[in-house]
């Protein structure tokens, strides 16, 4: 297993405390069973209003914006509030979360959401799930690096202020209500980098993302999951220059 020791001191975002939500960090599996019965801290479009707030900050009037997985819809109800903030919309491994789309297997679900124990008590078993967890949804044509998959979630751990953050914005994913307007109306020059052998979002969330987004074009990745493997690094990068070029 991993003997990395890392310690984490460099700046972090501010840690907004609400003990009226903090319920959360022990019932999120409540939560993702029974969405409707409590309300969510804050949303996928509140991170995308963050996103604009971060903009105007640093006076940057227009940008590339580059979204994963959930990252991939806070892209997209950014681009679809704030067109005129957007240059274009790159989307790796997302989805419109759709309900008419194949759903999440629920054994992954659980590997994702369900530790047995925390880092603080059991170190090796906490990331020895996790590690399990990333191995599922790994790229199958690449080597995966344990020693390094660790190194970044000790890392991760020690940079975080609460357990509680990681568990609302997974509150925020559940609780997004499927809008089809978004993809409708969104007027932004949009690539979709997909892996075919995603376990989380298959191809069919890559193909409603192409068909229903006007202006979209789409790149599958052969024999990959819901990774971002080193190796792929040149060719996304190439994917990405390319398609800004144009």
């Amino acid at each position: 297993m991993c003997s990395a020791s890392i310690i984490e001191t460099a700046e972090k975002s501010t840690l907004i405390s609400d003990s009226g939500n903090d319920r959360h960090s022990s019932s999120l599996d409540d939560f993702l069973q029974q969405p409707g019965k409590h309300a969510a801290p804050y949303s996928l479009i509140d991170m995308a209003d963050d996103i604009r707030d971060l903009l105007h900050a640093f006076g940057i009037q227009r940008a590339h914006i580059v979204g994963r997985s959930m990252g991939g819809i806070i892209a997209q109800l950014f681009a679809y509030k704030y067109p005129e903030l957007t240059n274009t919309l790159i989307l790796f491994m997302s989805s419109s979360f759709n309900p008419t789309l194949p759903k999440v297997d629920d054994a992954m679900i659980r590997k994702l959401t369900n530790s047995t124990t925390s880092f603080q008590g059991d170190r090796q078993i906490f990331i020895k799930e996790k590690v399990d967890f990333m191995k599922a949804i790994y790229d199958n044509r690449y080597r995966f690096n344990e020693e390094k998959e660790c190194e970044l979630i000790i890392k991760d751990e020690y940079r975080k202020s609460s357990l509680i953050k990681a568990f609302r914005q997974i509150i925020a994913l559940a609780s997004y209500t499927y809008n089809p307007h978004v993809l409708h109306c969104l007027d932004v020059p949009t690539l979709m980098i997909h892996g075919d052998q995603d376990p989380l979002f298959g191809a069919a969330h890559a193909a409603d993302l192409k068909s229903n987004i006007h202006n979209c074009d789409l790149i599958l990745k052969n024999g990959t999951g819901h990774a971002l493997p080193k190796e792929l690094f040149p060719s996304l990068i190439e994917n990405i220059s390319d398609f800004i070029a144009k």
